[in-house]
């Protein structure tokens, strides 16, 4: 399929925050105190291991996709626009890329509402984003992180 004929889609059965990774609990957690965000893997006997740390994220909520050892993350805001995407290599925690998403752009905004959904689909990583002031469709590169395709719906 080519990137310019991917369709708008949304799953609101999809949870955000947490992802099942080789049987153990994969989480994204958010401390507002201190603008960190982190992503942690807790196995079945409560060992917590951190594989991702961001600092002034800013993003209380972020979208998790597993693809064999690659863990896709939006990290996002839900009340405000934007979103960051990284891939992270879970074997050795290594993270392969990270990008802004162009999203919307800027928005000029005093409420707001940002949700966020990925897939993978003919080695393309789709991005649906559900803002207040509209929705988009960005695809990227999986390996590289780059950008193949941005569109406001």
């Amino acid at each position: 399929m080519e990137a310019e004929n991917v369709k708008w889609q949304w799953d609101e059965t999809k949870l955000d925050n947490t992802a099942i990774y080789c049987g153990s609990q994969l989480n994204y957690v958010f401390d507002e105190v201190v603008n960190t965000g982190r992503l942690q893997l807790s196995d079945v006997s409560g060992n917590v291991n951190i594989i991702w740390e961001g600092k002034n994220v800013y993003a209380d909520t972020a979208f998790l996709l597993i693809d064999e050892n690659v863990l896709f993350a939006a990290v996002y805001s839900q009340s405000s626009t934007g979103c960051k995407i990284l891939a992270l290599n879970l074997s050795s925690n290594q993270i392969l890329w990270e990008n802004q998403l162009l999203g919307l752009g800027s928005v000029g905004h005093s409420r707001y509402r940002n949700k966020v959904q990925m897939i993978l689909t003919d080695n393309k990583l789709v991005v649906f984003g559900q803002e207040l002031g509209g929705k988009y469709i960005e695809v990227r590169n999986p390996a590289s992180g780059d950008l193949i395709l941005n569109r406001k719906i």
